[in-house]
């Protein structure tokens, strides 16, 4: 299992982090983080406890800049910044919700965008 990746999709606002985690063969889990530098902190925290490997997280790129990048990242967490252009919807997908937002960025990350 230490080679299991675990995927984290997150859908940043100017307040809340909306995250959704795929760890292994587990059903994903979404939750809400402030968006401040000792809710990151902690998050990174319990991102490494949680996951039994390497974890790959990833989010939009946006007004919130490259800031949580730079908290995010540590020896077990990569953290990319995407380009919105490169998730892929469906045609009829009009509906925009934060959970749906931060599932499609960790499946991005499985992509490898």
């Amino acid at each position: 299992m230490k080679n299991t990746i675990t995927y984290v999709g997150i859908d940043p606002h100017k307040k809340d982090l909306f995250v959704a985690m795929l760890a292994g063969t587990q059903s994903p889990v979404a939750w809400t983080v402030p968006n401040e530098p000792n809710a990151v902190r902690r998050l990174v925290r319990k991102l490494e406890r949680e996951a039994p490997g390497p974890v790959r997280a990833c989010y939009e790129a946006g007004p919130c800049g490259y800031a949580l990048q730079r908290q995010m990242t540590t020896a077990r967490v990569s953290c990319q910044v995407i380009a919105p252009a490169l998730v892929p919807r469906k045609p009829g997908e009009r509906v925009k919700t934060n959970r749906r937002d931060a599932a499609s960025w960790w499946s991005c990350c499985a992509r490898g965008y």
